[in-house]
C-alpha cells in the first residue's frame, strides 16, 4: 500500500481529505484511486544523515536528466500542427546552411 520506510512519504500528506476532483493528493501518487495511472514525475529520498541541501541538489538533478522543466516549458502555448511544421521546416534550413558553412571552411584549410 505504502513504502515501508516512513521517511519516503510526509505523514501529513497522507491524511489528505476533501480534495477537490482534477487535484491529486500527495497519498495518491503511492495508490490510485478509481484504477487512474497517476504519472510520478521525479522522486528523491532521504538517506540516512544527507543533509537538505544534498538532497535538494539530487532532486534537481533528477529533474533536468528527465527533462520536465524543458517539456513544461515546451507546453506552455499551444502550437498547431502546422504552426510546429513550419517551425521545424525552418529549423531545418539553419542547420542545413550552418553544416554547409562549415564544410566550406574545412575545405579551405585542406
Amino acid at each position: 500500500m505504502f513504502p515501508e520506510n516512513e521517511r519516503d512519504v510526509n505523514p501529513v500528506a497522507i491524511q489528505c481529505r476533501n480534495v477537490p476532483a482534477g487535484f491529486l493528493c500527495p497519498a495518491q501518487m503511492y495508490e490510485p484511486s478509481g484504477g487512474e495511472e497517476v504519472i510520478v514525475l521525479a522522486t528523491v529520498t532521504l538517506k540516512d544523515g544527507e543533509s537538505q541541501e544534498s538532497l535538494l541538489k539530487r532532486f534537481r538533478k533528477e529533474v533536468m536528466q528527465e527533462r520536465i522543466l524543458s517539456e513544461a516549458r515546451r507546453k506552455r502555448w499551444y502550437i498547431s500542427p502546422s504552426e510546429m511544421r513550419r517551425i521545424q521546416k525552418q529549423r531545418a534550413i539553419r542547420r542545413a546552411r550552418r553544416r554547409q558553412r562549415q564544410r566550406e571552411a574545412r575545405q579551405k584549410f585542406n
